[in-house]
């Protein structure tokens, strides 16, 4: 597996925005406008429920930069290339509580040597917590692009 995805990784591409498509919690509520203002700065979406396990590894190793939300998608994570930058979107304050999810997110980052920040997104809804929906504030996302050295 790690010879195939090794004969078709791309280097260039500059990074990729893990989307949510079809979720019955934690949504992405504004995922338009972010994808759009991740296309001006040359970062694609991406959703892994559309491709198979070796296109998602091939892209996942391809990108310079991955954002994602918390959940299922870190673990893609382990096909990044040392160094890979990683944006964590999660639920307000849900880090900075120990939230189990970070831990091993930051964990699993230390392993494969990626450079991780997390961005706390604003909670809409009912639902609280990991499984509460999320809008992400741009100017947020701005700041952990600038401390990645992305912009």
């Amino acid at each position: 597996m790690i010879e195939k995805i090794e004969n078709r990784v791309k280097i260039n591409i500059k990074g990729i925005y893990v989307g949510r498509k079809s979720v019955e919690k934690r949504k992405i509520i504004n995922q338009k406008e972010v994808e759009n203002y991740m296309s001006t700065l040359g970062i694609s979406s991406f959703y892994p429920e559309d491709h198979d396990f070796l296109e998602t590894s091939i892209k996942f190793n391809s990108a310079e930069i991955v954002i994602i939300a918390i959940g299922s998608s870190k673990f893609n994570l382990s096909m990044c290339r040392p160094r890979t930058k990683i944006i964590c979107l999660t639920p307000m304050s849900y880090v900075e509580h120990s939230g189990p999810v970070a831990i091993m997110l930051r964990q699993l980052c230390s392993i494969f040597e990626l450079d991780l920040c997390f961005c706390s997104c604003d909670i809409i809804g009912e639902a609280k917590g990991l499984d509460s929906d999320i809008k992400i504030n741009i100017n947020s996302l701005n700041v952990a692009l600038k401390q990645l050295g992305i912009i």
